[in-house]
């Protein structure tokens, strides 16, 4: 039979130049692309009488199926026949109700990288998008008219599954790429009389001694979940306060998958994609200093360059994540005295084990730390969640700024070596008279003659000062450790080098013993130290 239609294609000038089963028009020849039932007309026209020399083919011809059958074996032979890809006939549990999705906003690369698979609740498979189309052996055809074609985006607080977002003034369809947290379906926005569990009240409890600061941390912890804090919630204080179990209480609040334990090259370093995709950030054992302080500024836009290796930053993605930073040393931070975004709370200085017993450490343990382990508690969390939203936000802190006794103390034990030398300086009362540039009638120091009396006195070369405007400034911004304003200024009119007159306008300011003061008298072997009272 294969002899004879090649004759046959011969006499008339047609050659069979591939046949593809696996698409409409299956026979491609030198004259065109073809389906079978065509081919088979098309060969009879041009036979027409000389059709009785090729009896078999003619036959044949009259009969799609039949020829069809001679196709596939002609086309075999001549090594010209593609078949379909012989796919699963059974499909596991694990791939039932799946969507393809293609990613619009993926670059060119290994094929199956840019799609992804979404199940019946709008939530991104585990199952990639490349062995899905392995498994089932799709052809390109085939994946583009299954293909969901969306933009991902990660948005907590819109809904989840395929919506339409602007993009630079027109509507794209994205998909929501964000997991809610396994309580999510547990949670109840109506129960006005829930309550928060007795064993996080204890914990939040003991861990913030001062009643308003706990009212503050609720109002933090409502907008992590719900909005976004955009604060760095510092906590420091003593190994076994507590910290790590609130730690464990919030990932699991916001969703392991959520939450990400921050990276000090998240604030240092280029690469900051670890923030792209989480709604909680929390920074341990991070130390931090007055460079760092401009890149975490930074992380508290709407949105950031997002940066990773071996690719391009982005223009700009919006991050959702609120920080925390927990540590025990008060050295490991660095707070201004003018600075907004960072808020202190006075952590317990007494281990968790004086407020709870171990029996109830270890139940709060097993209610948040392991989403897959036995005794992890949906509705614990949910409890939480539903406290927190019927709670809401007080509206007490705007912009959740906040300045308490911590912050105070951070920001004095931040000082530099001449800020603090400035502050013993005028509140000396030995240095109160005109040697110094102290003028009775106006209280006041004449800053340039209290620098170069020092100066000279001394001759500490090591804690010269700044230029005056930022010496002025510095003072301007300075609050003892009560957070009370300590001086006053004022620039002397008509002096070009901007000299001005400080006043020291409390009776003493209140310094924690820790940031004691030291006397230029050290330099001369000596030391003197500030009391609380003195100053």
């Amino acid at each position: 039979m294969n002899e004879e239609l090649q004759r046959a294609l011969e006499s008339v000038n047609i050659r069979i130049v591939k046949l593809d089963r696996t698409k409409t028009r299956q026979v491609s020849t030198t004259a065109g692309t073809l389906t079978v039932e065509n081919f088979a007309k098309k060969l009879l026209d041009k036979l027409g009488p000389g059709a009785f020399n090729f009896p078999k083919v003619a036959k044949t011809l009259y009969d799609t199926e039949a020829t069809s059958q001679m196709l596939r074996e002609f086309a075999a032979e001549q090594g010209i026949l593609k078949e379909p890809v012989a796919r699963p006939t059974t499909v596991p549990d694990s791939m039932k109700d799946l969507t393809l999705n293609m990613d619009l906003t993926a670059k060119s690369g290994q094929r199956g990288t840019e799609f992804f698979m979404t199940d019946l609740d709008e939530i991104v498979s585990p199952i990639s998008g490349s062995a899905y189309i392995k498994y089932f052996r799709l052809d390109d055809d085939m994946v583009l008219s299954m293909a969901r074609p969306v933009i991902p985006v990660y948005e907590p607080r819109k809904k989840r599954g395929v919506f339409n977002m602007n993009f630079q003034g027109q509507k794209h369809q994205v998909f929501n790429v964000y997991i809610p947290p396994k309580w999510n379906k547990l949670r109840d926005r109506e129960n006005k009389k829930v309550k928060p569990p007795a064993l996080f009240t204890k914990l939040v409890n003991h861990l913030f001694p001062i009643q308003e600061e706990r009212e503050y941390f609720y109002d933090w912890a409502y907008a992590s979940l719900y909005k976004r804090a955009f604060v760095y919630l510092i906590l420091c204080g003593i190994p076994g306060s507590g910290k790590n179990r609130l730690k464990l209480v919030m990932r699991a609040l916001h969703g392991h998958i959520n939450s990400v334990d921050g990276k000090k090259s998240t604030l240092t370093e280029r690469f900051n994609s670890q923030l792209s995709e989480a709604t909680l950030a929390w920074f341990d054992e991070l130390s931090y200093n007055a460079e760092m302080e401009n890149v975490m500024k930074e992380l508290q836009n709407d949105s950031i360059a997002i940066e990773r290796k071996g690719i391009d930053a982005t223009k700009g993605t919006r991050i959702h994540a609120s920080l925390v930073i927990s540590n025990n040393k008060a050295r490991d931070n660095f707070i201004a005295m003018d600075a907004r975004k960072f808020v202190p709370l006075v952590v317990n200085n007494q281990r968790l084990e004086t407020s709870m017993t171990h029996a109830e450490i270890n139940e709060l343990t097993e209610k948040v730390e392991n989403e897959d382990g036995p005794n992890f508690d949906k509705r614990f969390l949910a409890q939480i969640a539903n406290w927190l939203w019927m709670r809401g936000d007080r509206r007490k802190y705007p912009n959740l700024e906040y300045k308490g006794p911590m912050f105070w103390r951070l920001a004095l034990s931040s000082m530099t070596r001449w800020q603090k030398k400035a502050v013993y300086l005028v509140y000396d009362k030995n240095n109160r008279d005109e040697r110094y540039g102290w003028d009775e009638k106006k209280k006041a120091f004449l800053w340039s003659a209290m620098e170069e009396k020092v100066g000279r006195k001394n001759g500490d070369r090591s804690l010269q000062f700044p230029d005056f405007t930022s010496v002025s400034a510095f003072f301007d911004i300075f609050r003892d450790g009560s957070g009370r304003k300590a001086f006053s200024t004022e620039p002397v009119k008509g002096d070009f080098f901007g000299d001005f007159w400080v006043k020291p306008i409390l009776s003493n300011i209140a310094i924690a013993a820790d940031m004691i003061l030291e006397t230029q008298e050290k330099a001369n072997g000596k030391r003197k130290e500030i009391e609380k009272d003195d100053l």
